[in-house]
């Protein structure tokens, strides 16, 4: 369920699924993403249009940051 989900939400920039966002955003295959570029990616489900680095880069900033914050404590 979460690999079809996560190959069909819409990330913005036209993008439909990890890897479309990938190559929208990082011109990269998703497998070669850093991790704050994924952790960029993860956070777009909350609000795709308003969160993309192509219409508000402080925003998307601070929600990666927010990502890779939860991450850390989660102990990824």
């Amino acid at each position: 369920i979460m690999e079809f989900y996560l190959n069909q939400i819409y990330l913005g920039a036209n993008a439909y699924g990890v890897q479309a966002a990938s190559k929208a955003y990082f011109n990269k295959d998703v497998k070669d993403l850093t991790v704050p570029e994924a952790a960029m990616i993860a956070g777009l489900p909350k609000a795709p249009s308003e969160l993309s680095p192509f219409n508000n880069w402080e925003k998307c900033k601070r929600r990666r940051d927010t990502v890779l914050q939860n991450m850390r404590r989660n102990g990824y």
